[in-house]
């Protein structure tokens, strides 16, 4: 029998459980879905998917764990781990918390039968930070929902008026408000080229501050002119809001995929993102790549975002076809040919 770990939908819509619901509706194994009963949240959450989840695993069966943590002593276990950041990069996060990570994952990633992570980079960083072989690692991309791309005018105008945003009057940017996101970077880079930009263009970020028994704290910038924060947004709108924007800036210094990258090309629009860690490989030449540390570089190419009008069309039609590389459909196919060759390499 195939169980699946679903502890990480007790939380907020991130990208791991965005992964995890677009997974679900595409995997037909059977699974037998377990999560705590009560609460499933924090270090009580951890608990539970070390105590009591392994006496729901029996010797026959295979466990997913597709949110980073499972239970450590489960071998016939099918682990995704989407990035290993609290490695990394400890001082982003909350000590707790990236104490944790580090105390449990090296010996999780070496003890399960199978590890599914999303790109080349997190593979190379996963096999060297813990000690195991790339080959133990399979690289299974995520994809796209075809939502993305496919909003009506109507609704795009409509989305738009909701929050503010005049078609094609506004740059977008998406994510938790957390260390890695560099949005203090971008900010500021926003402010440095005001003085070069339509006195209409906003920058748009739409985003929560991060769960702060995980994050540092992030200090943003006061007072950046022409900036709309509209906070966390309803999941059947981003779509919509995707579309109707001038472009997309996503400056992150670190990322296990980037789904935003890749929900903001399959959208039609250009993309500005860093030339760090695994962007690139998501995005490929298919958008403008720049240092996420320089704000000179940032400036110019949120300059090129709002006035370079020929380059702004040669990337909405590369980020497009780009974008036809992902897809959910395959990502589900490939997780189900892991989970049961691991079953017949166990039985």
């Amino acid at each position: 029998m195939f169980i699946v770990n679903e502890r990480t939908l007790l939380g907020g819509l991130t990208g791991a459980q965005r992964y995890l619901l677009e997974l679900n509706k595409r995997l037909d194994l059977g699974f037998r879905r377990v999560s705590p009963k009560v609460n499933g949240k924090g270090m009580l959450g951890h608990f539970w998917e070390q105590t009591v989840l392994p006496f729901s695993v029996g010797k026959k069966d295979i466990l997913w764990s597709p949110s980073n943590t499972g239970p450590i002593y489960c071998r016939n276990q099918v682990l995704t781990l989407h990035d290993i950041a609290p490695i990394d990069h400890p001082e982003w996060f909350g000590k707790q918390f990236s104490t944790w990570f580090n105390f449990i994952v090296p010996p999780l990633v070496r003890n399960v039968h199978k590890i599914i992570t999303v790109s080349s980079f997190s593979r190379a960083r996963i096999a060297d930070a813990c000690g195991v072989e790339s080959e133990k690692i399979e690289v299974i991309y995520n994809g796209v929902d075809n939502r993305f791309g496919m909003c009506s005018d109507e609704d795009v105008f409509d989305v738009g008026a909701r929050y503010g945003c005049k078609y094609k009057r506004y740059l977008l940017t998406v994510g938790s408000i957390e260390p890695r996101k560099n949005l203090a970077r971008l900010l500021k880079a926003w402010s440095l080229v005001q003085s070069k930009l339509d006195d209409d263009m906003l920058l748009v970020v739409v985003g929560g501050v991060g769960n702060t028994k995980i994050f540092n704290e992030v200090d943003l910038p006061d007072d950046i002119p022409n900036v709309k924060f509209v906070g966390r947004v309803p999941d059947d709108v981003l779509p919509a809001l995707y579309q109707g924007a001038r472009g997309f800036a996503y400056l992150s210094v670190y990322e296990g995929f980037g789904l935003p990258v890749l929900e903001a090309m399959a959208s039609g629009i250009p993309v500005l993102t860093s030339d760090k860690t695994v962007l690139m490989e998501i995005m490929g030449d298919a958008g403008i790549a720049v240092d996420p540390y320089s704000l000179d570089a940032i400036g110019e190419g949120l300059r090129t975002l709002c006035d370079d009008t020929a380059s702004v069309s040669a990337f909405e039609n590369a980020g497009k076809v780009r974008a036809q590389d992902f897809s959910w459909d395959i990502a589900a196919k490939k997780t189900a040919d892991v989970l049961v060759q691991s079953q017949q390499e166990l039985s």
